[in-house]
């Protein structure tokens, strides 16, 4: 199976600090949080399952481009490089998939040899969903040709 690590912006939620001492409680399980929080019906999550599909979803390893959790849907924090290549460092994927502008910049912006796919973000205004089912194609291109 091959390793795919996937960058969002970051995540938000109604009360971040909350949201910021669970997982500094628990930095082991940081990973798994993003999953459950990413999935649990939000529009970002549902747009990513209806593309990916629950199987690809759920091997996919979840990451974002910034560890600061905003206040409200639309709060955006720019990319933390550091956080990032320690993501990469720490999970050593095979291919990165980055959803969004902050992800994508911050990811173009490094000398990665593995190969990296750019999507939308999945609430971006444009209508983001052609441009996922594409990112989503290649994707699985990737994964079936080992």
């Amino acid at each position: 199976m091959i390793k795919v690590l996937a960058f969002l912006q970051n995540q938000w939620f109604k009360d971040p600090e909350a949201a910021q001492r669970m997982f500094d409680r628990r930095p082991d399980l940081r990973n798994e949080y993003i999953k459950r929080f990413l999935f649990m019906g939000c529009l970002t999550g549902r747009r990513l399952e209806a593309v990916l599909g629950d199987e690809l979803c759920d091997q996919i390893i979840w990451e974002e481009a910034s560890p600061k959790k905003a206040g409200f849907s639309s709060g955006v924090f720019p990319a933390d490089t550091e956080h990032i290549k320690n993501s990469i460092e720490i999970h050593k994927p095979e291919v990165i998939i980055c959803f969004g502008k902050v992800a994508s910049d911050a990811i173009k912006g490094m000398n990665l040899t593995i190969p990296i796919l750019y999507a939308p973000h999945p609430t971006s205004r444009q209508n983001p969903m052609p441009k996922l089912k594409e990112a989503a194609k290649a994707l699985k291109e990737i994964i079936a040709n080992g």
